[in-house]
């Protein structure tokens, strides 16, 4: 039962790198700031793996516990995680798109009303 359970732990600790590297897609990153966040995340995971070993196996670390959470990363990062990170990819593009032509339209909108003299003065 704790192989499946460290298994589980395995997944969520790539769920959690995902987000970073979902944030590194979305925004540009510097070197520097990459290696701060992947120091921070790396962190974050060794404190979780303590954690599992503490909870499961009174912290001892065993075999069975460290493959288990490496057959969960490997089950979700080549199975699961590029079709999630595809689909959220997707889904933040074409909010980005939408939101761009929201935007221009309202320009377009306000600067041919200045143009006509229809605009209203500030206050």
């Amino acid at each position: 039962m704790n192989f499946f359970i460290s298994a589980f732990w395995g997944m969520l600790i790539i769920v959690y790198y995902d987000f970073f590297r979902l944030l590194r897609q979305m925004l540009r990153h510097s070197t520097w700031m990459i290696a701060v966040e992947d120091l921070l995340c790396w962190l974050a995971v060794g404190c979780m793996i303590l954690a599992v070993s503490y909870k499961y196996d009174q912290g001892q670390i065993r075999g069975y516990l460290v493959l288990g959470m490496i057959v969960g990363a490997i089950f979700y990062n080549w199975g699961l995680s590029p079709y999630l990170r595809g689909m959220i990819l997707f889904l933040y593009r074409k909010g980005k798109e939408v939101l761009k032509n929201v935007t221009k339209q309202s320009t377009i909108e306000k600067n041919s009303r200045k143009k006509d003299g229809n605009h209203e003065k500030s206050s």
